[in-house]
């Protein structure tokens, strides 16, 4: 375990103190900055008893030093008795990174052992902390603020055979067996769901927490419980159903493993002294579920369901946008062209692809999602041109590559009766965009692939074919 993974500043070090304490079952708030510039802890301590339940208040003050390897000094210490009396506390905890001094410890006694004072002075060193964060229970707050030295996994067996507590990149969360009692051959895969998850874009302070992968080792489907975390007072970026749609809800992906998400929309006051986005409420109400893979109960998800009618039907809104937008500038820039006419347009249809394994008859597919089989993947262009050369010298100007390129098709007309129309003063093209399978990773990521091809090719035709200025 690497302290020096911390920023010098101690910043960081005095938020894991407070986190460790705060797993501990302790209420703990900043008291604000002290005279070093470092910010003092105030924990206070419930003690039991047979007859009256009480409280103990502690200060602790954290020293960070072990980049340098020093031990911290009797020269940093303020008067640890005045400053107790100040925050009303009759305790005194030094945390440090490294060790305190031989002068410090007598210093630490000395008070401790004063009878003029009710202070009790104590300190946590670098070996203390190593103990305390190395149990199961406190892993994964070690693996979040020291990545590199605690780790990729570390894997706990509670009393249930097919039940273990994982922690990975600073996540703790359950993995479940239906059957088995084996987890390692899971890991691999959740490595891959997890980078998946990262690669999601958040507002700042927005993040995904996983809570439980469930495996059905019978039938070969996982069941991930995540939690959208965001701040209280704003609101969520992506609704449960477009993340589902990002997380690939319903599909069985390159390990041959079917995929179900159980989200669920959380609001978090950052700033309180019980928040931590690893809080046992998290976890403990739902571990039925987690051991038995059903979905949590939903009472609880209406009450943190933020959206009203008007933000649902924005976000609809958005996604319909998202859908077209790109798609119908590029054909409008197409129909600007003035040697050619649109005489038809097929957008790509990837959102409905999820739909295809719903249904055991796709016959009536077609007409009720509106798109057509052969352009799930692909989006078409049916043009009218009337000078070849002109748009020949066109196509050379649009990109078109290994990963997005397109194909442009002469086609031939056969009319009943009459067989072959040849059309020698019209010709009609057959444009077809499409993308390369490395760029096809979900539903969404597709969608955003094309439009982006879609946005380069109208931003080409603009240059060629402007728009007409509508100033007098």
């Amino acid at each position: 375990m690497d302290f020096k993974e911390l920023p010098q500043d101690g910043q960081a070090f005095e938020q894991l103190v407070r986190e460790l304490l705060f797993s501990n079952g302790l209420h703990v708030a900043w008291s604000g900055k002290g005279p070093d510039g470092g910010r003092d802890l105030i924990c206070t301590e419930t003690i039991d008893s047979h007859f009256v339940r009480s409280t103990r208040t502690w200060l602790v003050q954290c020293k960070h030093k072990a980049h340098s390897g020093d031990s911290v000094g009797i020269a940093e210490l303020d008067n640890i008795v005045d400053s107790c009396t100040h925050h009303h506390a009759t305790g005194y905890i030094l945390v440090c990174s490294t060790q305190p001094s031989s002068a410090v410890v007598n210093r630490l006694e000395s008070v401790t052992n004063n009878p003029a004072n009710p202070v009790t002075a104590t300190y946590w060193d670098g070996v203390m902390l190593q103990r305390m964060l190395s149990g199961p229970r406190l892993w994964a707050i070690a693996q979040r603020f020291m990545p590199k030295s605690c780790g990729e996994w570390q894997i706990y067996a509670t009393e249930a055979p097919n039940d273990f507590v994982a922690h990975h990149k600073g996540y703790v969360f359950h993995l479940s067996n239906r059957i088995g009692s084996r987890v390692d051959y899971h890991l691999p895969r959740i490595s891959r769901r997890i980078e998946e998850i990262e690669t999601i874009y958040f507002p700042k302070d927005h993040f995904i927490r996983p809570r439980s992968v469930w495996y059905n080792d019978k039938s070969g489907e996982y069941v991930w419980y995540v939690d959208y975390m965001r701040p209280h007072d704003e609101k969520a970026a992506y609704t449960k159903a477009m993340l589902a749609d990002m997380l690939h809800d319903g599909w069985a992906l390159e390990d041959g493993q079917m995929y179900r998400w159980d989200i669920k929309l959380v609001k978090y006051y950052a700033h309180s002294d019980h928040y931590d986005s690893d809080h046992y409420d998290y976890y403990t109400r739902y571990l039925p579920n987690f051991i038995s893979g059903t979905r949590r109960e939903a009472e609880v998800e209406v009450e943190e369901y933020w959206q009203s009618a008007q933000e649902v039907r924005f976000f609809e809104k958005e996604a319909i946008d998202l859908r077209h937008s790109a798609f119908n500038a590029m054909v409008d820039a197409f129909k600007r062209v003035p040697f050619l006419a649109v005489v038809r347009s097929i957008n790509a249809s990837c959102e409905s692809v999820v739909k295809l394994e719903r249904r055991f008859d796709w016959s009536d597919l077609a007409d009720e999602l509106d798109f057509q089989f052969d352009n799930v993947f692909t989006a078409t262009l049916i043009l009218d041109v009337e000078d070849v050369n002109a748009f020949f010298s066109l196509l050379e100007k649009l990109p078109n590559d290994v990963m997005r390129h397109f194909r442009a098709s002469r086609v031939y007309i056969f009319l009943p009766e009459t067989g072959l129309d040849t059309g020698e003063d019209e010709f009609l093209f057959d444009v077809r965009f499409t993308l390369h399978p490395a760029v096809t990773k979900s539903q969404r990521s597709t969608r955003i692939a094309f439009n982006e091809y879609f946005a380069e090719i109208t931003a080409i035709l603009e240059q060629q074919f402007p728009v007409p200025s509508t100033t007098p």
